[in-house]
């Protein structure tokens, strides 16, 4: 019996660090837009000024790059996403209402964590479920008004929007881990 018991131990023990995995960089996101598939890299760099998104993406054979640049005010308390297309050798520093599309504001993911809501460019979204990717937790959410669906990572130091559906701009993605 008591091995059973610290078996049963372990297993929980393990499936908590599972759940809790910490995110590996780069990140591969995987857009859809339209029977178009584009693969961006990012990588997530905190510097002094706030987070600094950097991506880059292989195009007719020549790797592009640039980078955005959300200040400290933007990852504190943003309520908008920046869907400004990356263009290569353009390094953006996005107003301090917006975080880039990939990453919610600390108290938009406080709000969603303390209320099961936040709202983010004007529409609300409710926390639905939470599921475990390869190992990491997201936060399923929902917006009745337009239908999207987005699962966010579960840190709220770095709260990747991991995957987006329903997107009303037509842009969705998924996030691959390399």
């Amino acid at each position: 019996m008591k091995k059973i018991v610290i078996a049963i131990f372990f297993l929980v023990l393990m499936a908590v660090v599972a759940s809790s995995r910490p995110v590996h960089e780069p990140m591969l996101f995987v857009y859809k837009l339209h029977g178009q598939t584009r693969k961006y890299q990012y990588t997530f760099d905190r510097g002094q000024h706030g987070i600094v998104v950097s991506w880059g993406i292989e195009r007719n054979t020549k790797w592009q790059s640039g980078s955005f640049t959300m200040t400290e005010k933007a990852v504190e308390n943003a309520d908008s996403m920046s869907f400004r297309q990356p263009v290569d050798g353009e390094h953006v520093i996005l107003p301090c209402s917006h975080t880039y599309h990939v990453i919610l504001s600390r108290k938009a993911f406080a709000d969603l964590k303390r209320d099961g809501v936040f709202t983010y460019n004007g529409i609300e979204y409710h926390a639905k479920d939470v599921e475990v990717h390869d190992g990491f937790r997201l936060i399923h959410v929902h917006d009745n008004d337009e239908g999207a669906d987005m699962w966010i990572l579960d840190d709220s130091d770095l709260p990747v929007v991991w995957r987006m559906s329903g997107n009303p701009l037509g842009i969705n993605w998924s996030v691959n881990t390399l």
